[in-house]
């Protein structure tokens, strides 16, 4: 937002050059983007437009930062006649409009502006149209409230502040013509469309050289109504962006009082005045606690200079008892940015300048690294299960009355007597129940692939639901199938699958026993799960599996070992060789490790080349990582180890060096 430095000026007479000013701001304050010339571009946060986005409210940053006396021209400076019948207002759309007052004057006549006015308004990115609208666009910069000036001549009638009607147009002030929904809220008399709320006045009603009374309009409008219109409109103005921030409505009469005063020094006379208001407007008083300002910011603060602050921001005192640490403070209606005690105390922290605040780090617990067992045995099933051809598959937790027939007959949770937990509301027949088993959509994905494949390996883990003794359960399955047309030989193997999976996992003492045409999985008298078989149509046959995870999680018993990182540097080296094609990788790589096995830490291969020009030959290309657990290995030693890795393949493979 641009601001004016003579203007800021104008207001706090002492205020230091606009680079000292912008470096000020900067520390305490706002961040300033740039200084031009007269203009500073300072950024304003969103939630302080209402006190902040005006020169009334820089200056009274800069006052408090430099303890320099603001004049505050808030407070009303006397009575003016009100309610005479000049003007009468009716506001149709409360929520739209919570407030709208006028100010009616007789003008002596409609000249031009001072030159100074004149450039204040271009610093800021406003153009000079006439002494009257000038002097409302003025008061906007000093105050943040927008105003606007009507030719009472024109209007005919009394105010309506209103939605706009269907098939409504208005002719801007910069002879644009917009199109109105209904949507819009517009200023109106009792004929016409005279502006569009809180955006942008019309120019049939707008001041000019020969206009002898003016309606002066300060009013509230809501944020989101005015925003939406501008963006519909693509219409923003200065007017519109401080509406669509939420401003305070008690910036109203103090915009007013301002134009009032500037327009009686003049020449203009005050005849009558309207105020209508369908909301509250009052000061907050929010307490001060210095004991917990001590605790939020970190340092305590004397009582004067908190006060000085206080008073600075435009903030007074309530009386209270002595004594307890607490001070009471008012918050001008015009500051709805200030809420909570926290508000405050941020306040005077920055007053303070955050670079004063002690630099200490934050006081943190540190607690070992947590491994969820789960987790951990998830990923180690993963593992085995994929080194052995199984792929992992993800399906649905719902399903539907035919996967409850197959899961009666895979069914673990047939020894707890469980039901099927159905769903209230489901979006689908195929989707009515939680499932009970992971087996059954193991089958589905069967039928779903058969036609593709000649032998299907899938397993899924997930959770699984039933109603147990009055009460849902949820626990973690694991689900397993092979499918081909290999007959019963698949349960066969699916049953070695079976034990080296849960060896693999730690758990060493556990039998299959028949259970009529499936096989139980037992550890003492606990069933883990159940092995079965099924056949399917055109000759395919499927072996599956269903483990309680939980339950195998009790039954595991794995030890850990701890090895600590190496502290000394490793030395890599390259080898390529040439080896007969009978040459089997794996054994090259174990000759090499055992030339020097408490110095060799890794050999990995990392390329492989045939072709016919090698005469029969492959050229292999090996990388050899050496490092020691007492020392820093030389060059030398890495090479003579090199060596002997070279000599040893000569002699067992007839390896030729590269």
């Amino acid at each position: 937002m641009k601001f004016s430095y003579t203007l800021i000026k104008r207001l706090l007479p002492h205020v230091p050059p606009a680079k000292k000013l912008a470096e000020s701001l900067n520390s305490y304050s706002f961040e300033v983007e740039s200084v031009e010339g007269d203009m500073l571009d300072i950024k304003i946060p969103a939630n302080q437009y209402s006190a902040m986005a005006s020169h009334a409210g820089i200056a009274r940053e800069a006052s408090a930062i430099f303890r320099l006396s603001f004049k505050d021209f808030s407070k009303k400076s006397g009575k003016f006649p009100a309610n005479k019948g000049f003007v009468k207002v009716k506001i149709e759309e409360t929520e739209k409009c919570p407030r709208y007052a006028t100010r009616v004057f007789d003008l002596k006549n409609v000249g031009e502006s001072s030159v100074e006015i004149k450039k204040i308004l271009q610093t800021c990115g406003i153009n000079s149209v006439n002494a009257i609208v000038d002097l409302m666009n003025l008061v906007m910069l000093e105050t943040g409230q927008p105003l606007h000036a009507f030719d009472a001549a024109k209007i005919k009638g009394a105010i309506h502040i209103r939605n706009a009607k269907k098939g409504e147009h208005i002719e801007t002030l910069d002879k644009k013509t917009y199109a109105l929904d209904s949507s819009t809220l517009v200023i109106a008399d009792d004929e016409h469309a005279l502006a569009i709320a809180g955006i942008k006045g019309g120019l049939y009603s707008g001041v000019t050289k020969d206009t002898k009374r003016i309606v002066v309009e300060a009013a509230n409008f809501d944020g989101v109504s005015v925003y939406k219109s501008s963006r519909v409109l693509k219409l923003i103005t200065d007017a519109s962006l401080h509406y669509a921030h939420g401003i305070s409505p008690a910036l109203v009469e103090i915009g007013l009082d301002r134009a009032t005063n500037l327009l009686i020094k003049s020449g203009a006379k005050l005849i009558d005045t309207t105020d209508v208001c369908h909301t509250k407007i009052g000061d907050a008083i929010i307490d001060f606690d210095f004991t917990k300002f001590e605790h939020f910011i970190g340092i305590a603060a004397p009582l004067a200079d908190v006060k000085r602050f206080f008073i600075a921001l435009g903030f007074s005192f309530e009386p209270m008892k002595k004594g307890n640490g607490i001070i009471r403070v008012r918050i001008p209606a015009w500051r709805n940015d200030i809420e909570s005690g926290e508000d405050l105390y941020e306040e005077v922290a920055r007053l303070m300048g955050h670079n004063e605040l002690p630099k200490c780090p934050p006081h943190i617990s540190i607690a070992p690294a947590y491994e969820d067992d789960v987790f951990i045995l998830k990923d180690k099933v993963r593992a085995i299960l994929s080194q052995t051809g199984f792929d992992e598959v993800y399906n649905s937790s719902f399903y539907g009355t035919s996967e409850v027939a197959l899961a009666s007959e895979v069914d673990i949770t047939a020894e707890k007597n469980a039901t099927h937990v159905e769903v209230e509301n489901p979006v689908s027949d195929d989707r009515a129940f939680l499932r009970k088993s992971i087996v059954p959509l193991l089958m589905k994905n069967l039928e779903d692939n058969a036609r593709y494949y000649d032998t299907l390996r899938i397993f899924e883990i997930g959770n699984v639901f039933a109603n147990h003794k009055e009460k849902k359960e949820e626990y973690l399955a694991l689900g397993a199938l092979i499918a081909g047309k290999k007959g019963d030989v698949l349960i066969l193997e699916l049953k070695g699958v079976v034990d080296e999976l849960l060896r693999s996992c730690g758990i060493n003492s556990f039998s299959f026993c028949e259970n009529g045409h499936s096989i139980r999985i037992e550890s003492g008298k606990i069933i883990l799960g159940t092995i079965g078989g099924k056949h399917f149509s055109r000759g395919w046959t499927a072996a599956y599996f269903e483990i309680d995870v939980e339950k195998m999680l009790a039954f595991t018993e794995e030890r850990r070992e701890y090895t600590p990182l190496k502290r000394f540097p490793a030395i890599i080296r390259d080898i390529s060789v040439l080896l007969g094609r009978d040459a089997r990788i794996g054994d090259v790589i174990e000759e090499i490790e055992e030339v020097n096995s408490d110095l060799i830490e890794a050999v990995d291969l990392i390329d492989e080349y045939k072709d016919e020009k090698l005469g029969g030959k492959q050229s292999i290309t090996f990388r050899i990582i050496f490092q020691a657990d007492d020392r820093t290995l030389t060059d030398g030693e890495a090479n003579t180890m090199v060596e002997k890795i070279s000599q040893a393949l000569r002699a067992k493979f007839g390896a030729e060096m590269r």
